[in-house]
């Protein structure tokens, strides 16, 4: 544009130098620049998943840190990657990668464990249920009070497992509840 807008040979002759200076002195990023961008983009998303499984009030702490361990191991493979990388797209690459990967690891929610422990509770009650319908040594009565039995054992466990309010605790609540039913004795 300025050489256009030139009136002079001395003015088009300064724009043009001034063009191909200002061309050479674009910085090109380095790969080493550029592997550089992806370890921090990396670290941000391994930061603020961090961030979301210590912000996770249901996790134990050994859940949170098995978490913790799971996002690092998968962000150091991705930094080695990057690091390993011969040119851009291969190190752009290992980026996506990582941080794909590091958003996939799943932070449980309460209301999930809750959901699975319900479940359990119920396959236990549906098994025992069917074992004792299938007994053929006992009369009718008998089965039903069995029945009776391990429907209580699972409502019981089902109330303990809605009042938890970590994990642990919900979890804790359904291996009780599945024990109790499962225990229960088909003479």
């Amino acid at each position: 544009d300025n050489i256009n807008k030139a009136t002079t040979n001395d003015d088009a002759d300064k724009a043009s130098a001034d063009g191909v200076e200002a061309i050479l002195n674009i910085a090109v990023p380095s790969l080493n620049e550029k592997k550089q961008d992806s370890i921090d983009a990396l670290n941000e998303v391994r930061d603020a998943k961090k961030e979301e499984i210590n912000n996770a009030n249901n996790l134990s702490q050994d859940e949170k840190d098995e978490l913790t361990k799971q996002v690092d191991q998968i962000a150091d493979n991705a930094i080695n990657a990057i690091n390993g990388a011969k040119d851009d797209q291969t190190a752009k690459n290992a980026e996506n990668k990582g941080i794909q990967d590091i958003l996939d690891v799943k932070v449980p929610s309460l209301d999930e464990v809750k959901t699975n422990a319900k479940q359990a509770i119920a396959d236990a009650l549906e098994s025992k249920t069917n074992e004792i319908n299938t007994a053929s040594n006992l009369d009718s009565a008998t089965k039903q009070e069995l029945i009776n039995r391990a429907n209580a054992e699972a409502d019981t466990a089902i109330e303990k497992i809605d009042q938890a309010t970590s994990n642990d605790q919900a979890l804790a609540a359904s291996q009780a509840g599945v024990d109790k039913i499962l225990g229960i004795e088909v003479p």
